[in-house]
Protein backbone atom coordinates (compact mmCIF):
# COMPACT_ATOMS: atom_id res chain seq x y z
CA UNK A 1 0.00 0.00 0.00
CA UNK A 2 2.63 2.60 0.96
CA UNK A 3 3.68 4.29 -2.26
CA UNK A 4 7.56 5.59 -3.55
CA UNK A 5 8.29 9.02 -2.51
CA UNK A 6 8.22 9.81 -6.20
CA UNK A 7 4.35 8.32 -6.35
CA UNK A 8 3.71 10.35 -3.01
CA UNK A 9 4.77 13.37 -4.05
CA UNK A 10 2.77 12.80 -7.21
CA UNK A 11 -0.48 12.33 -5.22
CA UNK A 12 0.30 15.01 -3.06
CA UNK A 13 0.37 17.74 -5.94
CA UNK A 14 -2.73 15.92 -7.09
CA UNK A 15 -4.63 16.65 -3.28
CA UNK A 16 -3.19 19.66 -3.67
CA UNK A 17 -5.31 20.88 -6.48
CA UNK A 18 -8.15 19.14 -4.81
CA UNK A 19 -7.41 21.30 -2.02
CA UNK A 20 -7.40 24.49 -4.09
CA UNK A 21 -10.81 23.69 -5.65
CA UNK A 22 -12.29 22.82 -2.77
CA UNK A 23 -11.71 26.80 -1.07
CA UNK A 24 -12.15 28.06 -4.23
CA UNK A 25 -15.79 26.87 -3.72
CA UNK A 26 -15.94 27.48 0.17
CA UNK A 27 -14.61 30.94 -0.15
CA UNK A 28 -17.23 33.05 -0.25
CA UNK A 29 -18.89 31.73 2.74
CA UNK A 30 -18.91 33.77 6.32
CA UNK A 31 -16.55 32.45 9.07
CA UNK A 32 -15.57 29.72 6.74
CA UNK A 33 -12.33 28.25 7.37
CA UNK A 34 -11.03 25.63 4.67
CA UNK A 35 -9.74 22.47 5.78
CA UNK A 36 -7.63 20.31 4.38
CA UNK A 37 -9.22 17.15 2.72
CA UNK A 38 -8.14 13.51 2.86
CA UNK A 39 -8.06 12.02 0.02
CA UNK A 40 -10.38 8.31 -0.26
CA UNK A 41 -7.86 6.89 -2.31
CA UNK A 42 -4.61 4.46 -0.37
CA UNK A 43 -2.60 4.56 -2.93
CA UNK A 44 -0.43 7.48 -1.75
CA UNK A 45 -1.29 7.18 1.49
CA UNK A 46 2.39 9.01 2.67
CA UNK A 47 0.84 11.92 0.64
CA UNK A 48 -2.55 11.59 2.17
CA UNK A 49 -1.11 11.47 5.96
CA UNK A 50 1.37 14.66 5.18
CA UNK A 51 -0.86 17.00 3.58
CA UNK A 52 -3.29 16.46 6.46
CA UNK A 53 -2.76 19.39 9.45
CA UNK A 54 -5.05 17.03 11.50
CA UNK A 55 -2.42 14.18 11.93
CA UNK A 56 -0.25 12.95 14.67
CA UNK A 57 3.43 13.85 14.01
CA UNK A 58 4.21 10.16 14.14
CA UNK A 59 3.01 9.69 10.86
CA UNK A 60 5.95 11.97 9.02
CA UNK A 61 8.80 10.45 10.83
CA UNK A 62 7.29 6.85 9.49
CA UNK A 63 7.83 7.73 6.44
CA UNK A 64 11.45 9.91 7.08
CA UNK A 65 9.98 12.52 5.27
CA UNK A 66 9.94 16.50 6.07
CA UNK A 67 8.71 18.01 8.47
CA UNK A 68 5.33 18.46 7.86
CA UNK A 69 5.69 22.23 8.67
CA UNK A 70 7.55 22.29 4.90
CA UNK A 71 4.14 21.53 3.20
CA UNK A 72 2.15 24.82 5.03
CA UNK A 73 1.80 28.31 3.67
CA UNK A 74 4.31 30.95 5.20
CA UNK A 75 1.15 32.23 6.63
CA UNK A 76 -0.17 29.94 8.60
CA UNK A 77 3.10 28.18 9.68
CA UNK A 78 2.28 29.19 13.33
CA UNK A 79 -0.43 27.75 13.57
CA UNK A 80 0.89 23.91 11.87
CA UNK A 81 2.21 22.20 14.64
CA UNK A 82 0.61 18.82 14.48
CA UNK A 83 -0.18 17.68 17.52
CA UNK A 84 -1.54 20.72 18.68
CA UNK A 85 -3.42 21.19 15.69
CA UNK A 86 -4.48 17.75 16.06
CA UNK A 87 -6.26 18.46 19.54
CA UNK A 88 -7.70 21.86 17.84
CA UNK A 89 -9.34 19.75 15.34
CA UNK A 90 -10.51 16.94 17.70
CA UNK A 91 -11.58 18.41 20.34
CA UNK A 92 -12.79 22.08 19.05
CA UNK A 93 -14.41 20.66 15.69
CA UNK A 94 -15.26 17.44 16.73
CA UNK A 95 -13.18 15.66 14.42
CA UNK A 96 -12.75 11.69 15.05
CA UNK A 97 -9.66 11.05 17.38
CA UNK A 98 -6.59 9.10 16.36
CA UNK A 99 -6.37 6.43 18.96
CA UNK A 100 -3.62 6.65 21.14
CA UNK A 101 -1.47 3.77 19.72
CA UNK A 102 -0.93 5.56 16.33
CA UNK A 103 0.55 8.58 18.48
CA UNK A 104 3.53 6.40 19.04
CA UNK A 105 6.34 7.52 16.78
CA UNK A 106 6.84 3.96 16.37
CA UNK A 107 3.53 2.92 14.84
CA UNK A 108 3.17 3.80 11.73
CA UNK A 109 7.01 2.76 11.03
CA UNK A 110 5.86 -0.59 12.15
CA UNK A 111 2.79 -0.97 10.43
CA UNK A 112 3.48 -0.31 6.74
CA UNK A 113 6.89 -1.96 7.66
CA UNK A 114 4.44 -4.78 8.07
CA UNK A 115 2.57 -4.09 4.94
CA UNK A 116 5.37 -3.74 2.75
CA UNK A 117 7.08 -7.45 3.82
CA UNK A 118 4.01 -9.72 4.94
CA UNK A 119 1.51 -10.88 2.67
CA UNK A 120 0.01 -12.33 5.96
CA UNK A 121 -0.87 -8.85 7.23
CA UNK A 122 -1.44 -7.10 4.15
CA UNK A 123 -3.09 -9.13 1.39
CA UNK A 124 -2.95 -6.67 -1.28
CA UNK A 125 0.90 -7.88 -1.78
CA UNK A 126 0.92 -8.91 -5.49
CA UNK A 127 -2.58 -8.11 -6.12
CA UNK A 128 -3.31 -5.03 -8.80
CA UNK A 129 -4.77 -2.21 -8.15
CA UNK A 130 -7.26 -2.48 -10.99
CA UNK A 131 -8.87 -4.85 -8.59
CA UNK A 132 -11.94 -3.18 -6.72
CA UNK A 133 -10.84 -5.79 -3.57
CA UNK A 134 -7.47 -4.01 -3.55
CA UNK A 135 -9.45 -0.86 -2.38
CA UNK A 136 -11.45 -2.92 -0.11
CA UNK A 137 -8.96 -4.34 1.50
CA UNK A 138 -6.74 -1.56 2.33
CA UNK A 139 -9.78 0.81 3.79
CA UNK A 140 -9.92 -2.57 6.18
CA UNK A 141 -6.97 -1.02 7.57
CA UNK A 142 -7.43 0.96 11.18
CA UNK A 143 -5.53 3.81 9.70
CA UNK A 144 -7.34 4.22 7.20
CA UNK A 145 -10.93 3.88 8.70
CA UNK A 146 -9.67 7.15 10.85
CA UNK A 147 -9.10 8.82 7.67
CA UNK A 148 -12.13 7.28 6.39
CA UNK A 149 -13.85 9.51 9.21
CA UNK A 150 -11.98 12.39 9.70
CA UNK A 151 -13.07 12.61 5.46
CA UNK A 152 -16.99 11.91 6.04
CA UNK A 153 -16.34 14.12 9.12
CA UNK A 154 -15.31 17.41 6.73
CA UNK A 155 -18.23 16.25 4.27
CA UNK A 156 -20.71 16.37 7.35
CA UNK A 157 -19.29 19.80 8.42
CA UNK A 158 -19.20 21.25 4.53
CA UNK A 159 -22.80 20.55 4.06
CA UNK A 160 -23.71 22.12 7.38
CA UNK A 161 -21.74 25.19 6.36
CA UNK A 162 -23.21 25.04 2.61
CA UNK A 163 -26.85 24.71 4.41
CA UNK A 164 -26.24 28.11 6.27
CA UNK A 165 -25.27 29.85 3.68
CA UNK A 166 -27.44 29.36 1.37
CA UNK A 167 -29.91 30.09 4.30
CA UNK A 168 -28.01 33.66 4.87
CA UNK A 169 -28.24 34.14 0.91
CA UNK A 170 -31.60 33.45 0.77
CA UNK A 171 -33.12 35.34 3.65
CA UNK A 172 -30.96 38.51 2.29
CA UNK A 173 -32.53 38.38 -1.05
CA UNK A 174 -36.18 38.31 1.09
CA UNK A 175 -35.37 41.40 3.44
CA UNK A 176 -34.92 42.94 -0.38
CA UNK A 177 -37.50 41.87 -1.45
CA UNK A 178 -39.45 42.68 1.37
CA UNK A 179 -38.21 46.34 1.79
CA UNK A 180 -39.15 47.12 -1.85
CA UNK A 181 -42.64 45.07 -0.97
CA UNK A 182 -43.06 47.96 2.15
CA UNK A 183 -42.25 50.80 0.18
CA UNK A 184 -45.38 50.48 -1.87
CA UNK A 185 -47.69 50.01 1.29
CA UNK A 186 -49.59 52.46 3.20
CA UNK A 187 -48.18 55.13 5.14
CA UNK A 188 -49.92 53.51 8.48
CA UNK A 189 -48.66 50.55 7.88
CA UNK A 190 -45.11 51.77 7.49
CA UNK A 191 -45.68 53.48 10.70
CA UNK A 192 -47.02 50.37 12.20
CA UNK A 193 -44.19 48.01 10.63
CA UNK A 194 -41.05 50.06 10.91
CA UNK A 195 -40.12 49.77 14.79
CA UNK A 196 -40.28 46.27 14.73
CA UNK A 197 -38.43 45.15 12.00
CA UNK A 198 -35.11 44.93 14.14
CA UNK A 199 -37.05 41.85 15.35
CA UNK A 200 -36.96 38.52 13.82
CA UNK A 201 -40.03 37.56 14.81
CA UNK A 202 -41.77 40.59 12.69
CA UNK A 203 -39.52 39.24 9.88
CA UNK A 204 -40.85 35.67 9.93
CA UNK A 205 -44.22 37.22 10.24
CA UNK A 206 -43.76 39.23 6.94
CA UNK A 207 -42.04 36.68 5.30
CA UNK A 208 -45.31 34.61 5.88
CA UNK A 209 -47.70 37.19 4.87
CA UNK A 210 -45.46 37.65 1.37
CA UNK A 211 -45.53 33.94 1.10
CA UNK A 212 -49.77 33.71 1.42
CA UNK A 213 -50.12 36.25 -1.04
CA UNK A 214 -47.70 34.73 -3.80
CA UNK A 215 -49.95 31.55 -2.47
CA UNK A 216 -53.44 33.38 -3.45
CA UNK A 217 -52.07 35.41 -5.82
CA UNK A 218 -52.79 38.81 -4.70
CA UNK A 219 -50.73 41.86 -4.03
CA UNK A 220 -48.53 41.95 -1.03
CA UNK A 221 -50.01 45.55 -0.17
CA UNK A 222 -53.64 43.98 -0.53
CA UNK A 223 -52.86 41.10 2.21
CA UNK A 224 -51.01 43.23 4.42
CA UNK A 225 -54.04 45.97 4.40
CA UNK A 226 -56.52 43.49 5.72
CA UNK A 227 -58.06 43.76 8.94
CA UNK A 228 -57.04 40.47 10.46
CA UNK A 229 -53.32 41.08 9.29
CA UNK A 230 -53.37 44.66 10.64
CA UNK A 231 -54.51 42.99 13.99
CA UNK A 232 -51.81 40.38 14.47
CA UNK A 233 -49.05 43.35 13.31
CA UNK A 234 -50.87 46.01 15.91
CA UNK A 235 -50.85 42.96 18.63
CA UNK A 236 -47.42 42.46 17.82
CA UNK A 237 -46.76 46.03 18.18
CA UNK A 238 -48.27 46.55 21.78
CA UNK A 239 -46.81 43.35 23.29
CA UNK A 240 -42.82 44.46 21.81
CA UNK A 241 -43.73 47.56 23.42
CA UNK A 242 -44.54 46.61 26.37
CA UNK A 243 -41.60 43.80 26.62
CA UNK A 244 -38.69 44.58 24.56
CA UNK A 245 -36.17 42.74 23.96
CA UNK A 246 -37.47 40.10 26.18
CA UNK A 247 -41.20 39.72 25.10
CA UNK A 248 -39.22 39.37 21.31
CA UNK A 249 -37.29 36.79 22.68
CA UNK A 250 -40.03 34.77 24.28
CA UNK A 251 -41.67 35.76 20.80
CA UNK A 252 -39.10 34.12 18.74
CA UNK A 253 -38.29 31.20 21.11
CA UNK A 254 -42.28 29.99 20.76
CA UNK A 255 -42.17 30.41 16.74
CA UNK A 256 -38.84 28.03 17.14
CA UNK A 257 -40.57 25.84 19.13
CA UNK A 258 -43.56 25.58 17.10
CA UNK A 259 -41.20 25.79 13.56
CA UNK A 260 -39.41 22.71 15.33
CA UNK A 261 -42.58 20.81 15.52
CA UNK A 262 -43.56 20.90 12.89
CA UNK A 263 -40.04 20.01 11.14
CA UNK A 264 -40.64 16.67 12.78
CA UNK A 265 -43.93 16.20 11.85
CA UNK A 266 -43.02 16.64 8.22
CA UNK A 267 -39.94 14.42 8.90
CA UNK A 268 -42.21 11.99 10.35
CA UNK A 269 -45.14 12.31 7.59
CA UNK A 270 -42.03 11.70 5.10
CA UNK A 271 -41.11 8.28 6.64
CA UNK A 272 -44.33 7.14 6.54
CA UNK A 273 -44.28 7.81 3.33
CA UNK A 274 -41.37 6.33 2.45
CA UNK A 275 -42.05 3.19 4.43
CA UNK A 276 -45.97 3.05 2.79
CA UNK A 277 -43.93 3.87 -0.52
CA UNK A 278 -41.56 1.18 -0.17
CA UNK A 279 -38.38 0.05 -1.72
CA UNK A 280 -37.45 2.25 -4.59
CA UNK A 281 -36.82 0.76 -7.91
CA UNK A 282 -33.01 0.64 -9.31
CA UNK A 283 -31.72 -0.61 -13.11
CA UNK A 284 -29.59 -3.20 -13.45
CA UNK A 285 -26.02 -1.28 -12.60
CA UNK A 286 -27.22 0.57 -9.81
CA UNK A 287 -28.20 -2.79 -8.25
CA UNK A 288 -24.59 -4.65 -8.81
CA UNK A 289 -23.30 -1.53 -7.15
CA UNK A 290 -25.69 -1.88 -4.20
CA UNK A 291 -25.20 -5.67 -4.14
CA UNK A 292 -21.21 -4.96 -4.18
CA UNK A 293 -21.12 -1.96 -1.93
CA UNK A 294 -23.72 -4.61 0.45
CA UNK A 295 -21.09 -7.31 0.12
CA UNK A 296 -18.12 -5.38 0.88
CA UNK A 297 -19.28 -4.12 4.25
CA UNK A 298 -20.89 -7.26 5.24
CA UNK A 299 -17.40 -8.76 5.16
CA UNK A 300 -16.06 -5.62 6.76
CA UNK A 301 -17.92 -6.24 9.76
CA UNK A 302 -17.10 -9.78 9.44
CA UNK A 303 -13.38 -9.19 9.57
CA UNK A 304 -13.70 -6.95 12.59
CA UNK A 305 -15.99 -9.12 14.54
CA UNK A 306 -13.72 -11.92 14.58
CA UNK A 307 -10.96 -9.56 15.82
CA UNK A 308 -13.42 -8.57 18.46
CA UNK A 309 -14.53 -5.47 17.67
CA UNK A 310 -18.11 -5.29 17.68
CA UNK A 311 -18.83 -1.82 17.42
CA UNK A 312 -17.10 -1.56 14.33
CA UNK A 313 -18.51 -4.49 13.29
CA UNK A 314 -21.81 -2.66 14.01
CA UNK A 315 -20.88 0.27 12.06
CA UNK A 316 -20.44 -1.69 8.98
CA UNK A 317 -23.34 -3.65 8.92
CA UNK A 318 -25.64 -0.78 9.35
CA UNK A 319 -24.18 1.00 6.31
CA UNK A 320 -25.20 -1.92 4.42
CA UNK A 321 -28.21 -1.91 5.85
CA UNK A 322 -28.75 2.04 5.20
CA UNK A 323 -28.15 1.65 1.64
CA UNK A 324 -29.72 -1.69 0.95
CA UNK A 325 -33.19 -1.06 2.31
CA UNK A 326 -34.11 1.58 -0.40
CA UNK A 327 -33.64 -0.29 -3.76
CA UNK A 328 -35.49 -3.38 -5.17
CA UNK A 329 -35.39 -4.21 -8.96
CA UNK A 330 -38.65 -4.42 -11.41
CA UNK A 331 -41.05 -7.23 -10.55
CA UNK A 332 -40.08 -9.21 -13.22
CA UNK A 333 -36.53 -9.92 -11.98
CA UNK A 334 -37.02 -12.37 -9.24
CA UNK A 335 -33.59 -14.04 -9.20
CA UNK A 336 -32.47 -10.01 -8.73
CA UNK A 337 -35.13 -9.24 -5.78
CA UNK A 338 -34.31 -12.50 -4.05
CA UNK A 339 -30.59 -11.73 -3.81
CA UNK A 340 -31.31 -8.47 -2.45
CA UNK A 341 -33.74 -9.83 0.19
CA UNK A 342 -31.14 -12.48 1.04
CA UNK A 343 -27.99 -10.45 1.21
CA UNK A 344 -30.28 -7.82 3.60
CA UNK A 345 -31.83 -10.41 5.51
CA UNK A 346 -28.16 -11.35 6.57
CA UNK A 347 -27.03 -7.80 7.27
CA UNK A 348 -30.30 -7.51 9.42
CA UNK A 349 -29.35 -10.66 11.29
CA UNK A 350 -25.85 -9.53 11.97
CA UNK A 351 -27.33 -6.23 12.95
CA UNK A 352 -29.43 -7.50 15.47
CA UNK A 353 -26.17 -10.31 16.84
CA UNK A 354 -24.01 -7.67 17.41
CA UNK A 355 -26.27 -5.23 18.92
CA UNK A 356 -27.42 -7.94 21.32
CA UNK A 357 -23.09 -8.47 21.87
CA UNK A 358 -23.31 -4.60 23.09
CA UNK A 359 -26.34 -4.71 25.27
CA UNK A 360 -28.03 -2.81 22.78
CA UNK A 361 -31.58 -4.48 22.96
CA UNK A 362 -34.32 -2.01 21.07
CA UNK A 363 -31.69 -1.90 18.20
CA UNK A 364 -31.67 -5.64 18.08
CA UNK A 365 -35.46 -5.88 17.89
CA UNK A 366 -35.29 -3.48 15.14
CA UNK A 367 -33.15 -5.32 13.12
CA UNK A 368 -34.71 -8.59 14.13
CA UNK A 369 -38.60 -7.23 13.06
CA UNK A 370 -37.11 -5.74 9.73
CA UNK A 371 -35.36 -9.54 9.35
CA UNK A 372 -38.60 -11.31 10.04
CA UNK A 373 -40.63 -9.02 7.40
CA UNK A 374 -38.39 -9.86 4.57
CA UNK A 375 -38.59 -13.25 5.01
CA UNK A 376 -41.14 -14.76 8.10
CA UNK A 377 -39.39 -18.13 8.05
CA UNK A 378 -36.06 -17.25 8.83
CA UNK A 379 -35.62 -18.60 12.37
CA UNK A 380 -32.19 -17.16 13.28
CA UNK A 381 -33.90 -13.56 13.06
CA UNK A 382 -36.81 -14.66 15.21
CA UNK A 383 -34.21 -16.46 17.91
CA UNK A 384 -32.70 -13.14 18.15
CA UNK A 385 -35.78 -11.21 18.10
CA UNK A 386 -36.25 -13.45 21.18
CA UNK A 387 -33.03 -13.02 22.58
CA UNK A 388 -33.92 -9.20 22.14
CA UNK A 389 -37.13 -9.30 24.16
CA UNK A 390 -35.49 -11.28 26.68
CA UNK A 391 -33.02 -8.36 27.13
CA UNK A 392 -35.95 -6.04 27.63
CA UNK A 393 -37.82 -8.06 29.88
CA UNK A 394 -40.63 -9.19 27.91
CA UNK A 395 -40.04 -13.03 28.66
CA UNK A 396 -43.62 -14.18 27.53
CA UNK A 397 -42.92 -12.24 24.37
CA UNK A 398 -39.61 -14.54 24.01
CA UNK A 399 -41.31 -17.52 24.29
CA UNK A 400 -43.42 -16.69 21.31
CA UNK A 401 -40.86 -16.36 19.40
CA UNK A 402 -39.29 -19.41 20.47
CA UNK A 403 -42.65 -21.30 18.81
CA UNK A 404 -41.89 -19.30 15.70
CA UNK A 405 -38.55 -20.67 15.57
CA UNK A 406 -39.54 -24.25 15.87
CA UNK A 407 -42.11 -23.63 13.26
CA UNK A 408 -39.63 -22.08 10.82
CA UNK A 409 -37.09 -25.37 11.70
CA UNK A 410 -39.62 -27.49 10.12
CA UNK A 411 -38.15 -29.78 7.25
CA UNK A 412 -34.80 -28.51 7.96
CA UNK A 413 -32.15 -30.92 8.08
CA UNK A 414 -30.40 -28.81 11.19
CA UNK A 415 -34.02 -29.10 12.73
CA UNK A 416 -32.67 -31.65 15.29
CA UNK A 417 -30.02 -29.39 16.57
CA UNK A 418 -32.52 -25.83 16.52
CA UNK A 419 -34.93 -27.41 18.76
CA UNK A 420 -32.59 -28.57 21.48
CA UNK A 421 -31.51 -24.63 21.51
CA UNK A 422 -34.74 -23.25 21.88
CA UNK A 423 -35.23 -26.07 24.90
CA UNK A 424 -32.10 -24.35 26.06
CA UNK A 425 -32.96 -21.12 25.64
CA UNK A 426 -36.65 -21.75 27.32
CA UNK A 427 -34.75 -23.25 30.48
CA UNK A 428 -32.90 -19.86 30.96
CA UNK A 429 -36.07 -18.42 30.60
CA UNK A 430 -37.89 -19.96 33.28
CA UNK A 431 -35.03 -19.60 35.66
CA UNK A 432 -35.05 -15.94 34.63
CA UNK A 433 -38.70 -15.64 35.66
CA UNK A 434 -38.59 -17.78 38.73
CA UNK A 435 -35.49 -15.66 39.88
CA UNK A 436 -37.42 -12.23 38.66
CA UNK A 437 -40.21 -13.53 41.15
CA UNK A 438 -38.30 -14.60 43.91
CA UNK A 439 -36.46 -10.90 43.57
CA UNK A 440 -40.01 -9.12 43.24
CA UNK A 441 -41.55 -11.10 46.39
CA UNK A 442 -38.38 -9.84 48.35
CA UNK A 443 -38.16 -6.23 47.44
CA UNK A 444 -41.81 -6.07 47.59
CA UNK A 445 -41.65 -7.41 51.78
CA UNK A 446 -38.66 -4.64 51.85
CA UNK A 447 -40.40 -2.41 50.53
CA UNK A 448 -43.79 -2.50 52.36
CA UNK A 449 -41.72 -2.85 55.30
CA UNK A 450 -39.77 0.22 55.11
CA UNK A 451 -40.98 2.39 51.95
CA UNK A 452 -44.42 2.30 51.91
CA UNK A 453 -44.74 4.45 55.45
CA UNK A 454 -41.64 6.47 54.96
CA UNK A 455 -41.54 10.01 55.87
CA UNK A 456 -38.66 10.95 54.58
CA UNK A 457 -39.01 11.11 50.68
CA UNK A 458 -39.86 14.53 50.75
CA UNK A 459 -42.85 16.37 49.73
CA UNK A 460 -45.04 13.63 48.73
CA UNK A 461 -47.13 15.05 45.73
CA UNK A 462 -50.84 15.27 46.53
CA UNK A 463 -51.59 14.59 42.77
CA UNK A 464 -49.41 11.30 42.79
CA UNK A 465 -52.24 9.22 41.10
CA UNK A 466 -50.25 9.24 37.43
CA UNK A 467 -48.44 6.30 37.34
CA UNK A 468 -45.10 6.38 38.19
CA UNK A 469 -42.50 8.04 35.88
CA UNK A 470 -39.37 5.77 36.17
CA UNK A 471 -36.48 5.86 34.00
CA UNK A 472 -35.35 2.50 33.67
CA UNK A 473 -31.91 1.84 35.46
CA UNK A 474 -32.44 5.73 36.57
CA UNK A 475 -34.45 4.61 39.88
CA UNK A 476 -36.46 7.84 40.31
CA UNK A 477 -40.11 8.74 39.91
CA UNK A 478 -40.84 11.90 38.25
CA UNK A 479 -42.37 14.46 39.72
CA UNK A 480 -41.36 13.26 43.24
CA UNK A 481 -39.69 15.65 45.35
CA UNK A 482 -35.75 15.01 46.18
CA UNK A 483 -35.03 13.29 49.04
CA UNK A 484 -32.02 16.24 50.37
CA UNK A 485 -34.86 17.83 52.83
CA UNK A 486 -35.28 14.29 54.75
CA UNK A 487 -34.04 15.05 57.96
CA UNK A 488 -36.11 17.88 58.05
CA UNK A 489 -39.40 15.39 58.00
CA UNK A 490 -40.87 14.53 61.44
CA UNK A 491 -40.17 10.80 61.70
CA UNK A 492 -42.66 8.54 63.83
CA UNK A 493 -40.04 7.80 66.63
CA UNK A 494 -40.26 11.58 67.53
CA UNK A 495 -43.86 12.27 66.46
CA UNK A 496 -44.34 8.99 69.59
CA UNK A 497 -43.43 11.38 72.65
CA UNK A 498 -45.52 13.97 70.94
CA UNK A 499 -48.82 14.31 73.34
CA UNK A 500 -50.71 16.51 70.83
CA UNK A 501 -50.87 14.12 67.97
CA UNK A 502 -53.65 11.90 66.69
CA UNK A 503 -54.16 8.82 68.76
CA UNK A 504 -56.21 5.00 67.90
CA UNK A 505 -57.92 2.87 69.86
CA UNK A 506 -56.77 -0.86 69.70
CA UNK A 507 -59.63 -1.28 67.72
CA UNK A 508 -59.34 1.23 65.42
CA UNK A 509 -55.92 0.35 64.61
CA UNK A 510 -57.65 -3.24 63.76
CA UNK A 511 -59.65 -1.79 61.79
CA UNK A 512 -56.71 0.52 60.02
CA UNK A 513 -54.66 -2.41 58.85
CA UNK A 514 -57.87 -4.07 57.84
CA UNK A 515 -57.86 -0.90 55.26
CA UNK A 516 -54.42 -0.64 54.63
CA UNK A 517 -54.17 -4.74 53.71
CA UNK A 518 -57.27 -4.01 51.15
CA UNK A 519 -55.57 -1.39 49.83
CA UNK A 520 -52.22 -3.29 49.28
CA UNK A 521 -53.80 -6.37 47.85
CA UNK A 522 -55.60 -4.46 45.06
CA UNK A 523 -55.11 -5.69 41.40
CA UNK A 524 -54.37 -1.64 40.56
CA UNK A 525 -51.60 -1.04 43.12
CA UNK A 526 -49.87 -4.46 42.59
CA UNK A 527 -49.88 -3.80 39.10
CA UNK A 528 -48.28 -0.31 39.37
CA UNK A 529 -45.61 -2.00 41.88
CA UNK A 530 -44.78 -4.66 39.20
CA UNK A 531 -44.40 -1.95 36.70
CA UNK A 532 -42.19 -0.09 39.29
CA UNK A 533 -40.22 -2.90 39.49
CA UNK A 534 -39.31 -3.82 35.95
CA UNK A 535 -38.63 0.45 35.69
CA UNK A 536 -36.25 0.22 37.99
CA UNK A 537 -34.77 -2.96 36.82
CA UNK A 538 -34.92 -5.24 40.07
CA UNK A 539 -32.52 -2.36 41.85
CA UNK A 540 -33.72 -2.90 45.44
CA UNK A 541 -32.64 0.84 46.45
CA UNK A 542 -34.50 2.92 43.73
CA UNK A 543 -36.95 0.52 44.57
CA UNK A 544 -37.88 1.27 48.11
CA UNK A 545 -36.60 5.35 47.20
CA UNK A 546 -39.48 5.34 44.88
CA UNK A 547 -42.59 3.44 46.20
CA UNK A 548 -43.51 5.67 48.73
CA UNK A 549 -44.29 7.74 46.28
CA UNK A 550 -46.59 4.86 44.25
CA UNK A 551 -48.44 3.85 47.38
CA UNK A 552 -49.15 7.29 48.71
CA UNK A 553 -52.06 7.07 46.30
CA UNK A 554 -53.62 4.76 47.82
CA UNK A 555 -52.54 6.03 51.42
CA UNK A 556 -54.35 9.35 50.68
CA UNK A 557 -57.69 8.29 50.85
CA UNK A 558 -57.06 6.24 53.76
CA UNK A 559 -55.12 9.05 55.49
CA UNK A 560 -57.99 11.34 54.99
CA UNK A 561 -60.74 8.57 56.23
CA UNK A 562 -59.08 8.71 59.71
CA UNK A 563 -58.53 12.05 60.11
CA UNK A 564 -55.12 12.56 59.08
CA UNK A 565 -53.56 15.36 57.04
CA UNK A 566 -53.16 14.02 53.58
CA UNK A 567 -48.96 14.63 53.17
CA UNK A 568 -45.82 13.17 54.20
CA UNK A 569 -46.42 14.71 58.13
CA UNK A 570 -49.75 12.81 58.00
CA UNK A 571 -48.20 9.36 57.12
CA UNK A 572 -45.95 10.06 59.49
CA UNK A 573 -48.73 10.72 62.15
CA UNK A 574 -50.56 7.70 61.13
CA UNK A 575 -47.25 5.09 61.63
CA UNK A 576 -46.87 6.43 65.20
CA UNK A 577 -50.02 6.02 66.20
CA UNK A 578 -49.84 2.44 64.70
CA UNK A 579 -46.73 1.54 66.39
CA UNK A 580 -48.51 2.62 69.87
CA UNK A 581 -49.91 -0.87 69.48
CA UNK A 582 -46.98 -2.79 67.75
CA UNK A 583 -43.70 -1.22 69.82
CA UNK A 584 -42.52 -0.62 73.15
CA UNK A 585 -43.82 -2.20 76.46
CA UNK A 586 -47.34 -1.74 75.46
CA UNK A 587 -46.93 -3.84 72.27
CA UNK A 588 -49.93 -6.39 71.32
CA UNK A 589 -48.83 -9.64 70.29
CA UNK A 590 -52.05 -9.71 67.69
CA UNK A 591 -51.30 -6.52 66.53
CA UNK A 592 -47.66 -7.39 65.73
CA UNK A 593 -48.45 -10.05 63.99
CA UNK A 594 -51.21 -8.37 62.19
CA UNK A 595 -48.92 -5.34 60.81
CA UNK A 596 -46.08 -7.81 59.99
CA UNK A 597 -48.69 -9.79 57.80
CA UNK A 598 -50.12 -6.24 56.11
CA UNK A 599 -46.49 -5.09 55.69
Amino acid sequence: VASSRAGAAEAAAQMAQEVDSDEESCGSMPELEPVLRVGLTVNGACADLLTQRHVPVAVAAAFDMPDPDTVCDQQGREMCEPEELTDIYEEEFGYPKWPEEMRDPDYFRKEFAKMRTDPRYNKNLGRSMDDPEFWNEAARAPWAKVLLRKEQHWTDRRNVWLQQYNTVVRNNRRREELGELLEDCPGEVKRLVAPMLKYKVVEALLFSVSDEARELGISFRELIAREETLQELRSARRRLDAGGEAEARRLQDNLDDMMQRATQAIAEEKKRDEHARGRVLIDMHGLKMALDFGQKCKKDGLIEWQRGNAEEALASWRQADETLHRFRAPARCINENNMIIELHGALLRNVAQAALRLGRWNEALDAADRAVELQQDDHKAWFRRACALEGLGDLEGARKCLAEVENAAVGRPDRDRIVRDCGQKRERLQALQERHAADQQRMLQRGLSSGVFSSGRGRLPSSAGAEAGVAPGRGRVEGAAPTGDRRKRPQPAQLAEKKDRKRLTLDGASDLLDDLEAAYTDPNFVRRVDKLIQDVRFDSRAFMSNLGAVAFDVQTPLLQKWGFEASAEGLAEMRAALRDFTRGAGADARMQTRAETVN
